[in-house]
Order: C-alpha cells, then structure tokens, then sequence
C-alpha cells in the first residue's frame, strides 16, 4: 500500500479524520489491510528516572495495540521505580514504552536484541549516532550517560537516572 499524503487523499481519507481537541495529542492508526480507525488521545508526560531490572522471557516484536502481555510482565516488578528494563539471559533489551542506550567514552550504545526495534532506534542507528552492543546487568553501572526513544519522545536523555 502507499501511504504518501497523495494515496492517503484518495477516497476522503485525511478529509475524514476527526480533528483533535485543543492541547497536545498523539494520533494512533489502527490497520489490518486497511486503516480501520484513527484516533487523538492526549499525551501523558511521565517521568523517567529510576528503572527496576525486570528477568523476563517476553517478546514484542511488533508494536500492537493490545499491551495486555507487556503490562502483565511490567506489572511484576516488586521495587518502587517509574519503569522497568527487561532483562534476559542477563542482558538489557528495552524499557516497557521506550528503547534504552547508555554512553561510556563518548560513546552511545543500545542493546543488540531489543523488545522492539523502534524508528527512532532505527534512523539514530542509520545515523551511526549509536552502535549495537550486548549490554549485561553487571556493567550498568560503569555508563555515565543514559537516553530513552521512541517516536512521540524522539531521543531524550535521562538526566538523574539509576537503577533501583
């Protein structure tokens, strides 16, 4: 399918969408073979400081609306923090909305097998702005720098960040 602002004319389709109320708002596009329904749900900052390590064997390959299996498996963690970062076989793969990286040297880094391999990971990757690497449990600690992406954030630094 093409979804140039060209093809997405056709047929009403952008003249259809429903118009969002005032403030700031996300736009999610349902689809199957086609676009089934379009919505505006207001954005909800968050803060994102403090991450628990969370073992676990689940996989998110594709971005669903249904996140009833991710929030089930966030919904373990036991510590007080605003996130959690999944970790398996010892290694980190992603926080439970966001692609993880850490800077050690002057040197971005995010892990080799993430839950999701989101856009902004993707292009920031294309870029060469970051490298690939497996990050374990035991060298956290040794990063100075720790960022978070996904398309509504972009890339955005954490500036106090630990692990709790």
């Amino acid at each position: 399918m093409d979804w140039s602002l060209r093809e997405l004319g056709k047929n009403g389709v952008l003249l259809s969408l429903p118009k969002p109320p005032f403030g700031n708002f996300r736009c999610r596009v349902l689809y199957f073979d086609k676009i089934e329904k379009v919505e505006f749900l207001p954005i909800v900052e968050r803060k994102f400081e403090t991450f628990a390590l969370l073992n676990s064997d689940i996989e998110y390959r594709f971005k669903f609306e249904n996140r009833a299996e991710l929030e089930k498996e966030k919904s373990r963690n036991l510590k007080e923090s605003d996130d959690v970062i999944f970790v398996k076989n010892s290694l980190l793969r992603d926080t439970s909305i966001a692609n993880i990286y850490f800077k050690r040297d002057d040197i971005w880094v995010t892990p080799k097998q993430p839950l999701l391999k989101g856009t902004v990971r993707e292009r920031v990757l294309r870029e060469n702005l970051v490298v690939e690497k497996d990050i374990s449990v035991d060298e956290v600690s040794t990063f100075q720098k720790m960022a978070i992406s996904n398309a509504l954030i972009g890339f955005k630094e954490i500036k106090d960040w630990k692990i709790v």
